[in-house]
Order: C-alpha cells, then sequence, then structure tokens
C-alpha cells in the first residue's frame, strides 16, 4: 500500500501536521508546558513523571513515536548482545 507514492505522501502529510499541531499546543504559552516552570518550588518538586504524564496527555502521537523509537533500539541492542555473546562461544 505504501508503494504508491501519492498515497505515501498524503500519510506522511497527515501525520507530520498532527505531530506539528500536538507540539504548537504544548509549546503555547496561553496553556504552558510544565518544562515552562522554572521556579524555584518547581525545580525543587521536579519530576519525569509529570513530563511523561504531560506528554501522554498533550502529545500522544509523538510519544508513539519517542516509544517506536526506543523499542527498535532495545531491539538491536539485544541483538548486538546476541550476536557478540554467539561470537564469543
Amino acid at each position: 500500500m505504501m508503494s504508491i507514492k501519492e498515497l505515501k505522501q498524503t500519510c506522511e502529510e497527515i501525520l507530520l501536521k498532527e505531530l506539528d499541531e500536538q507540539c504548537k499546543d504544548i509549546c503555547a504559552q496561553k496553556n504552558p508546558s510544565v518544562l515552562r516552570k522554572n521556579g524555584f518550588e518547581e525545580m525543587v518538586n521536579f519530576d519525569w513523571l509529570n513530563i511523561l504524564d504531560e506528554i501522554q496527555r498533550r502529545c500522544p502521537f509523538l510519544l508513539k513515536v519517542f516509544t517506536q523509537l526506543q523499542q527498535k533500539r532495545k531491539h538491536k541492542q539485544t541483538l548486538d548482545h546476541v550476536s557478540v555473546q554467539h561470537m564469543l562461544h
């Protein structure tokens, strides 16, 4: 299906537009991201889980992209490790 150039291009445009809209939302000053909060209290109470929660709510597509990339990377590292182990034995 993705071998049809026009279809692939249209899909990419739709996905990139969605990603762009989500990124604009999280960067908007009218509804600031938790990353924009830089007061002393926010810095002392910084928690990565707050960022993850915000990305899940405001940029779910971006999170899916990051997750997919991480899984691919993890899989490759596992394969590399297995290859090295196999070569050692």
